[in-house]
């Protein structure tokens, strides 16, 4: 008699982000690091295949959560991102990461101020 023993145990891969920022201002530089992604592939002979987020604006690059790209004030709120992997036998684990967009309060009225200022000074000079 042979008795074959199969792994019948499916187990998605265990996902697990840790965050070093959990809110950036709009105008942050694209790539900025906000955290380490860490995935751990637990079904038995199964490979990890991918690492992908819900959300464009967020991307998995090298085990690290980072920006896709500089954010605007159109991406200015709070952001769930669910950071998904899959593995060879097609199982998913996810991980759920809320980060925020600030919008920055100088604005082009900060700009403005620092060019009119001076105008000011010299006209009361002359007063």
């Amino acid at each position: 008699m042979v008795v074959n023993v199969a792994n019948i145990a499916d187990e998605a891969p265990m996902v697990t982000a840790t965050m070093s920022k959990t809110s950036v201002d709009v105008g942050t530089n694209g790539g900025t690091v906000l955290g380490t992604v860490a995935v751990q592939v637990k079904e038995a002979d199964a490979t990890l295949v991918s690492v992908s987020t819900n959300n464009s604006l967020f991307n998995v690059v090298n085990n690290n959560l980072v920006l896709t790209r500089m954010p605007t004030k159109a991406d200015a709120k709070s952001h769930s991102v669910v950071i998904t992997a899959t593995d060879s036998s097609g199982m998913t684990g996810t991980s759920t990461v809320t980060v925020t967009v600030n919008k920055t309060s100088s604005g082009t009225f900060g700009w403005f101020s620092l060019l009119a200022l001076p105008l000011l000074l010299l006209r009361r000079k002359r007063d």
